[in-house]
């Protein structure tokens, strides 16, 4: 098995809840469900029948959305942990954040962020917060004592017992009425600090920067996302390279897409985009796309992204090597016979 056919089979079990490697389709396990079993049998369908390289399809599938289905039942597993929490909590709302809020998710089974707010503004709210995540912890462990939940410093995670998604709560309040990038506020209750962020602003510039172009820059955002997880089961490490910064880095190219542009053109276009932003000047004063921090605060990020772009530079090369042996194979079919009857 090549490295990129081992490629596309992992690709294929984060993109599906369960199933079968794209190379055992027809021994598909009985016990799926039935929309589960229609989910996986899709994709695996229309991957065997694909004429493209096996390169090419792990192109195409990096770059593709995850199911809408999948991303419909995220979101309904964020409902059940609202519809508990509207039961004791009052003046409250709640919106999602992280990349399944924004389409950039990679796996069938994306984790969810999904922030508390007190509908007011508050100034020195640390005490509020923190009455805020009591009621919601104290009632989220009454209401599934068998989900594992679980503490931590800015969030209360839910895991396991009868949720098929890892769920984050995140209580917190807004910053301002005045602000219009609308800024959330969140206690880290080890450091005792708020920590104020704009995920919504966020979402809206990398939404309003794929209208532009054309949907290729969240298709970029997927595909480095998809190298970074593959790349780190081959070299058993993990990257410090976070998503974020992934989209921040992508946010900085100019995606002028000409007519005809496909996935397989956003390989090179890439390479050549983020080599170009590694010789500006200013590399390390560049800004996420919310202008709130630098992307780059230590050299492991940037050296993880150098890692990406040589990723990006195989994929790349391999392309080229499949794409001659094509053009060889339709030469040496068309080149007349050397001997016998002309």
């Amino acid at each position: 098995m090549n490295k990129y056919t081992s490629r596309l089979n992992h690709l294929i079990d984060r993109r599906v809840m369960k199933g079968a490697l794209y190379a055992e389709v027809y021994k598909l396990d009985k016990e799926f469900s039935y929309e589960g079993y229609t989910l996986e049998n899709e994709l695996l369908e229309s991957i065997t029948k694909s004429k493209d390289s096996e390169i090419l399809k792990y192109v195409n599938e990096a770059c593709n959305e995850v199911d809408k289905r999948y991303t419909e039942k995220s979101f309904s597993e964020g409902k059940r942990i609202q519809n508990q929490l509207n039961k004791v909590l009052d003046n409250v709302c709640y919106k999602y954040q992280g990349s399944l809020s924004n389409n950039t998710h990679i796996k069938a089974s994306s984790d969810i962020d999904l922030l508390v707010l007190l509908e007011k503004y508050i100034l020195n709210s640390k005490k509020e917060i923190k009455d805020l995540k009591d009621e919601c912890d104290n009632h989220l462990q009454l209401s599934f004592p068998k989900v594992n939940v679980t503490r931590g410093s800015k969030t209360i995670k839910l895991k396991g017992g009868s949720l098929s998604r890892e769920i984050d709560v995140v209580p917190s309040h807004w910053d301002s009425n005045e602000d219009f990038r609308k800024p959330v506020c969140i206690l880290d209750e080890d450091s005792d600090d708020i920590h104020t962020n704009t995920p919504f602003y966020h979402n809206q510039l990398l939404e309003s920067k794929d209208l532009e172009s054309e949907g290729y820059f969240k298709k970029g955002v997927r595909l480095l996302k998809n190298i970074k997880v593959d790349l780190e089961k081959d070299i058993n490490k993990e990257l410090k390279i976070s998503s974020y910064e992934i989209v921040a880095f992508l946010y900085l190219i100019d995606f002028c897409i000409p007519k005809g542009f496909s996935n397989r053109a956003l390989v090179p276009f890439l390479v050549k985009s983020l080599n170009n932003i590694l010789k500006m000047n200013n590399l390390f004063d560049l800004q996420v796309p919310d202008k709130s921090r630098k992307i780059i605060r230590n050299n492991q990020i940037l050296d993880d992204l150098k890692l990406l772009i040589n990723e990006l530079k195989g994929i790349e090369s391999e392309l080229v090597k499949d794409e001659n042996k094509g053009l060889q194979f339709s030469l040496l079919a068309a080149t007349p016979k050397a001997w016998g009857d002309e």
